[in-house]
C-alpha cells in the first residue's frame, strides 16, 4: 500500500506494506483519492478485523501520513 498500482479500488494481499495495523486482520479494501499521482492522493482502507476505517494522505511530497482511524462502533 506504500506503492499501490494506478487503481481506484485495490483488495490487497495478506500483509502488505504500509498495512494499517490498528485495522485489525491482514488484508483490506482500499479506495484511493488521485491515483497514480506521486505527489498528492488519499487512501481509505477498511476489512474485517476490525469496525474501523482507516484514512492517510500524501500531499506535496511522496511520503504517507500516518494512518487515522474512525471507529464506527
Amino acid at each position: 500500500m506504500d506503492n499501490p498500482p494506478a487503481a481506484l479500488i485495490l483488495n490487497t494481499s495478506p500483509g502488505p506494506k504500509g498495512f494499517p495495523s490498528q485495522l485489525g486482520g491482514n488484508a483490506c479494501i482500499v479506495i484511493q483519492q488521485n491515483f497514480g499521482d506521486k505527489t498528492y492522493s488519499a487512501q481509505l482502507a477498511f476489512g474485517f478485523g476490525s469496525d474501523k476505517i482507516a484514512i492517510r494522505n500524501k500531499r506535496n511530497g511522496s511520503n504517507w501520513t500516518d494512518w487515522k482511524y474512525v471507529t464506527l462502533s
